[in-house]
């Protein structure tokens, strides 16, 4: 009947409910980039279950870790602990549906065991809030649902139906079926060993990863051997006690530091007591947040808030590198994102490791990065036996242009060069980026006079970018570099910087709208002295005719003294009328105010006033 599914379905969903992780435990956590934490140990192969506070033993014993019968799996447990037959429930622990499930699916569990403990029949659970990449790689998009493994290779999808009290024997049913042709003798040993690989490697991987959740005190007896020599990021802190900042953000800090728990190092520096210490470290004033990566390190320069140290946190994860080695992983990375780097080596060396430690630092909060061996089929990059450094821009890819091996050790190049080239095709010109898109050989500078052109101009850039790249690259060599010329094509609101569009260019509005600048001169008419027009024809002519003689087209120079930071041009009319009407509303009210306070005053005064006597009475 209905009230009965209507009171079982309710009691349920307190019931999980009141299994949940607490919040300040890290159950709802915000989605942390899976795609790189796979990398370098930070998840854990037991995260949080969100209908269990742990693993849980099928017949409810004294202690939850006794034994284990649906286990959490990460992505190493797909290549190091999938063997056999494994049921695995892909879930998120965010989905109102998974959570009801997850109470008849731990049923089930428990009876499938209960009946045929001894078959080579395994059951698993796959948090795809914290794993969304594992999950799309089986196309998991909707929760729950349940997928079968046979040695690690996906064989087929059990049909679930209506979430309810059938699932539970269905399930039950379909082991039965599936473990009919396989051995019963193995079963309990296989298991218990998996188990137990699986909590080691577990332990092996959190046990120098914040395990408690807390910032630790460091020292300078054991801060170069936990940081500088260790392996694991660290978020640092340094303070003073008695600095008021320090008292107000510790609380945030205190917090950001359990979220972390088995994800991020997290430790503080007393300076009052190392002041030398915190001096060597380059610390002028507390308190200050540094990251540090071996002996490479990032200044953090945010707010002084938990969900701000988390999201500088998103971009340590978003930069650390992750190993691709086959042609579907680097699909969905070309998919996702616009912009990463990848390292393309032929054998991992030392140097090279050295090198992908400080790009990983280097590129904190912009863009992945990629490990991806020579060896694949799917990169096309002659560079001989030296490993080299591309850049995925957009479905293009670009080297790092080196002369010789030094070249590929010197880090000022690598970074003045990544700094040109992490951004997007077309990205739109800020205050922001300004400086580094300037550094660039050419800036063309398209003008939009609406943004809702964007899509459609885009396409056109892209086609001049591809263009330009099959013809006419390899024909145009900056003589002082020897090497190609670094082009940046970007946009700007016409509208919105209007002031300092005229400032800077003279430009007509409306009627300019390609710019092409070098350094401190810029162009905005072709050969035949018209303005450059936003066509592939126009801009590839005009920015080829420019490279071979700067001279043949009279260039401009630019007015230094106006910058990107002005504020935009606005329109103050709309202002202007409003604050008019205020005020004369405001001096109605004072002059019907004083005539009010006036005519009062006389009535009183009349009031007051003794009456006059005729002279003849």
């Amino acid at each position: 009947m209905l009230w009965r599914r209507i009171f079982i379905s309710l009691f349920l969903h307190l019931y999980v409910n009141s299994r949940e992780y607490k919040s300040d435990d890290g159950g709802n956590r915000d989605r942390f980039f899976s795609y790189n934490l796979s990398e370098q140990g930070l998840p854990v192969l037991f995260s949080g279950n969100p209908y269990s506070s742990g693993i849980k033993s099928s017949k409810r014993p004294d202690k939850l870790e006794d034994k284990a019968h649906s286990v959490e799996l990460t992505p190493e447990a797909f290549s190091s602990g999938i063997s056999s037959l494994w049921l695995i429930n892909f879930y998120s622990s965010e989905c109102h549906d998974s959570k009801l499930f997850g109470f008849y699916w731990k049923e089930a569990v428990d009876r499938a065991y209960n009946y045929n403990r001894n078959e080579d029949f395994y059951f698993g659970n796959v948090n795809c809030f914290l794993y969304e990449k594992l999950c799309l790689e089986f196309g998991v998009e909707n929760y729950p649902k349940i997928l079968l493994f046979d040695n690690g290779q996906l064989k087929e999808e059990f049909k679930l139906g209506d979430i309810s009290e059938k699932n539970v024997q269905d399930i039950v049913n379909y082991m039965k079926e599936k473990t009919k042709k396989i051995s019963s003798l193995r079963f309990k040993k296989v298991l218990k060993r998996s188990v137990s690989n699986l909590r080691l490697k577990a332990a092996s991987k959190r046990a120098h990863i914040n395990p408690n959740g807390q910032s630790i005190d460091l020292i300078p007896q054991n801060f170069v051997q936990l940081v500088t020599k260790g392996n694991s990021g660290w978020f640092i802190k340094y303070h003073l006690p008695y600095c008021p900042h320090c008292k107000i953000m510790k609380a945030d800090w205190d917090k950001f530091a359990l979220l972390m728990k088995g994800l991020l190092n997290v430790g503080e520096v007393d300076c009052s007591k190392y002041t030398s210490f915190c001096k060597d470290k380059g610390i002028s004033g507390v308190p200050t947040m540094i990251y540090y990566k071996g002996t490479y390190s990032h200044i953090y320069k945010g707010s002084r808030k938990a969900k701000d140290f988390k999201k500088f946190s998103h971009g340590i994860f978003l930069s650390m590198p992750s190993s691709v080695h086959d042609l579907d992983t680097y699909s969905k990375y070309s998919s996702r994102f616009m912009v990463f780097f990848i390292y393309f080596y032929p054998e991992l060396t030392s140097e090279d490791k050295d090198i992908i430690k400080w790009m990983s630092v280097v590129l904190i909060g912009k863009t992945p990065l990629l490990k991806i061996p020579k060896t694949v089929s799917f990169i096309k990059e002659s560079s001989g036996n030296y490993p080299s450094i591309l850049v995925f821009r957009e479905n293009f890819l670009f080297s790092y242009p080196f002369r010789n091996s030094v070249d590929l050790k010197n880090k000022t190049r690598i970074l003045n060069w990544m700094k040109l080239v992490w951004y997007p095709l077309f990205p739109r010109l800020t205050k922001y980026n300004y400086k580094d898109i300037m550094q660039n050989d050419f800036v063309i500078i398209i003008i939009l006079y609406n943004p809702n052109e964007y899509k459609a101009k885009k396409q056109i850039v892209t086609s001049i970018i591809e263009t330009w790249k099959a013809q006419y690259l390899n024909r145009f060599i900056n003589k002082e570099s020897g090497q190609h010329y670094s082009i940046q094509y970007v946009w700007v609101d016409g509208r919105l910087w209007r002031a300092w569009l005229y400032k800077t260019f003279k430009i007509k509005y409306g009627i300019t709208k390609v710019i092409i600048q070098k350094k401190d001169i810029f162009w905005d008419k072709n050969l035949e002295g018209s303005y450059i027009k936003l066509n592939k024809k126009d801009i590839l002519e005009t920015l080829s005719t420019i490279m071979q003689d700067t001279n043949k087209i009279k260039p401009i120079h630019l007015n230094k003294q106006a910058t990107i930071s002005e504020k935009p041009s606005k329109n103050y009319t709309y202002i202007v009328i409003i604050v008019f009407v205020v005020i004369a509303i405001l001096l109605m009210i004072l002059l019907g105010f004083i005539l009010k306070k006036t005519r009062e005053k006389r009535q009183r005064e009349e009031k007051n006033a003794e009456p006059l006597e005729s002279r003849f009475e």
